[in-house]
């Protein structure tokens, strides 16, 4: 088996960004194109949050930070401290309660609960939660904003590289049958160029099932009737898988408020909760010929807010969330341990991705034993070096730029 693992680099001459410039291009972004007005306004709210954030001494070197991984990672940072204070709370209500429970006195009842209620609002209305709040809506505001950028990004690229760009399509060349891409990059680029060789399609090649129709089922209920069958190569099974460990464009997750009724499970912990956008499907088939049709995400809901953009953000505090991401980390370990051959394209492999270096750290020991080939195309020597941290000196590099 081969394994081609693609960092931001991979993408960089199809028009995206590299990761420490990802807030640069969203900026840029929204001072040249035309967009809606909800993620303009969300992009507005954020760069407000952080200039007025940034006034104070203590973090404004952070937020001033050019590196999209130490602004955000400050952002996870203060979540985190609130999470604690509504611990705190918590604790607080519990004890408060039960002094409440032994109190028999009316008098001292009364005084006892009217107590509990002062420390509760005094706690939930502080200062300090104040700001935790502003940050939480600070990090949806910067998702939905990214979200608008690979928005745009995606339906550009169905016109630039409806058979995903050419220098692309060399890499995956290389590849055979079984293989797997492993990738940390939100957009639809390698997945586009695979559609075009005939080597992956969206009913499973993320890594999980796809329910695919050739038409959009409407509040969760089609009436009996039967539903357009797409063609046959978008539900064959795919010779190569693309596992995107931080998420994707067009991958929606569900809200928690709707709950598990509009995805149709019983237990919300551990059902699936990501669908493919129609947007995703849409802009990843071509304008012509037998894959030019209808497709849709069974699940996709109707008639209710859809969920979120399921975006890992950059930082040194990544989480991975629901069960769909959580089997992707766990394909890929499970691919890179059974691989003879590993080329890695493109990933600079920085400090903060800490997740991404655990994933990679037991081929180390194979890499030493010659079980493995590890070959590293970057024109940079730093992230040559940066692998060779990792994986050891037996790691080839290759600097032949990128496309």
């Amino acid at each position: 088996m081969k394994v081609l693992f693609l960092g931001a680099g991979a993408s960089v001459p199809g028009g995206y960004p590299p990761g420490a410039r990802l807030l640069d291009a969203v900026e840029d972004f929204f001072a040249k194109e035309v967009t809606d007005g909800a993620s303009r306004e969300a992009w507005g709210r954020f760069t407000t949050w952080r200039t007025e954030a940034a006034e104070k001494e203590a973090t404004r070197l952070l937020l001033g930070s050019t590196n999209p991984e130490v602004v955000i990672s400050y952002m996870d940072l203060v979540e985190q401290a609130a999470e604690s204070e509504y611990i705190r709370l918590e604790a607080a209500l519990r004890d408060g309660l039960n002094t409440l429970k032994r109190t028999t006195d009316p008098t001292a009842h009364q005084t006892t609960y009217e107590w509990i209620l002062e420390g509760q609002e005094a706690g939930y209305r502080s200062p300090d939660l104040g700001v935790a709040r502003k940050v939480q809506r600070a990090r949806r505001d910067l998702r939905l904003s990214i979200n608008a950028f690979l928005e745009f990004s995606h339906f550009r690229d169905r016109d630039r590289f409806p058979s995903g760009p050419e220098y692309l399509a060399a890499v995956m060349a290389r590849l055979t049958s079984p293989s797997v891409v492993i990738t940390t990059n939100y957009d639809t680029l390698c997945e586009r160029t695979l559609l075009a060789m005939g080597l992956w399609a969206p009913n499973d090649g993320y890594g999980f099932d796809v329910p695919l129709v050739g038409q959009r089922v409407l509040d969760g209920d089609h009436g009996g009737a039967i539903l357009p069958t797409p063609p046959a190569a978008l539900l064959v099974p795919s010779a190569i898988k693309v596992l995107k460990l931080h998420g994707s464009y067009g991958w929606i997750s569900r809200d928690p408020v709707a709950g598990p009724r509009v995805m149709g499970e019983n237990d919300f912990r551990t059902e699936p909760r990501i669908h493919l956008s129609g947007g995703l499907l849409y802009g990843l088939l071509p304008h012509e010929g037998p894959l030019a049709v209808p497709l849709y995400d069974r699940r996709e809901p109707t008639g209710v807010h859809p969920g979120e953009p399921t975006l890992t953000l950059p930082t040194f505090m990544k989480r991975v969330a629901g069960p769909e991401l959580q089997s992707i980390w766990a394909q890929s370990a499970k691919a890179l341990g059974e691989a003879e051959a590993i080329l890695i394209v493109g990933a600079s492999l920085p400090e903060s991705d800490l997740a991404v270096r655990t994933l990679f750290n037991p081929i180390r020991l194979r890499l030493a034993e010659g079980k493995v080939r590890v070959v590293v195309q970057d024109p940079s020597s730093g992230a040559a070096d940066r692998w060779k941290e990792v994986l050891g000196n037996s790691v080839e590099w290759n600097p032949t730029p990128v496309g």
